[in-house]
């Protein structure tokens, strides 16, 4: 497991780095010549484990955090640059679980608790997304860097009923999909002046070009009679899928303005062409 790769001198923050994973991961890249941001909220675990890369030859540096409080981690990140001047990769290695999220033998799906379900996700899913997002910032900056996300198996299938960890991890990597392909297209468009299509109406009300969709009044409507069917019909009598037309064209004007696009081409394309402005809701 030595010089898979040559990281000397790179700076790498690792969140969760004084848990049992992250503790691995730090002394592994210190020891392939990185020098490692430990970001945890143990202190004392974190100091412990900076003092054992300096030991071992290693440049490392403990940061207090919170992976859930953007102000602590602006915090970190500017800390981080004041002794290093740069980030060049980030690890999202925080996370973990807790009982009431999690099926115990005694109990059913029905039993979870919400709130340790609540807990479970924000500390995974949103403990990834706002490290993210500041970190973010540094490296795109600089056009350049590294973003790597923990996954799960449970985020891919039901594994030992770790539902509440199990969502959160799904939601990660979901999550993830969408980071990579925004993070590598969002300058590119901007300054091409090229239009953002996406997939769902939402987002053009946030700011992309356009969207091609169903109609989501019909979509709801049919819906609620396929539901009616299902109760009073069984469902032997219903196919397995069903599918509804892309029949909605939905266009920012505000975007397209600022583009200097004509939408006018749509007009025939689908049944309904919406026009939207972008809202903050």
């Amino acid at each position: 497991m030595k010089n898979l790769f040559d990281i000397r001198g790179r700076v790498v923050v690792v969140t969760g780095g004084a848990g049992i994973l992250g503790r691995s991961i730090c002394a592994y890249l210190a020891g392939q010549g990185a020098r490692v941001a430990v970001l945890d909220r143990d202190e004392k675990a974190g100091e412990a484990l900076v003092g054992e890369i300096r030991a071992a030859g290693g440049d490392a540096l403990f940061f207090a955090t919170d992976v859930l409080n953007r102000e602590v981690l602006v915090s970190n990140r500017e800390a981080i640059l004041g002794a290093w001047g740069q980030i060049d990769i980030l690890l999202n290695a925080a996370g973990g679980n807790m009982g009431g999220a999690t099926i115990a033998p005694d109990k059913s799906f029905l039993d979870l608790e919400i709130e340790a379900f609540r807990k479970v996700v924000d500390l995974n899913l949103f403990g990834t997304v706002l490290p993210t997002t500041v970190f973010g910032e540094a490296m795109t900056a600089r056009r350049k860097g590294v973003i790597v996300n923990f996954c799960s198996e449970s985020a891919l299938r039901p594994l030992t009923r770790v539902v509440g960890y199990g969502a959160a991890k799904a939601a990660i990597a979901n999550y993830t999909k969408y980071m990579a392909a925004e993070l590598a297209i969002y300058e590119d468009l901007a300054a091409a002046g090229i239009p953002h299509y996406t997939g769902a109406d939402s987002f053009v009300r946030n700011g992309a070009f356009a969207a091609c969709g169903v109609n989501y009044t019909n979509l709801g409507a049919e819906t609620a009679n396929l539901a009616y069917q299902a109760i009073t019909q069984g469902m032997d009598s219903m196919e397995e899928v069903y599918q509804m037309p892309g029949d909605t064209i939905t266009v920012n004007t505000e975007t397209a303005e600022a583009l200097g696009a004509d939408y006018s081409m749509f007009e025939g394309m689908a049944e309904n062409l919406v026009t939207v402005t972008t809202t903050l809701d």
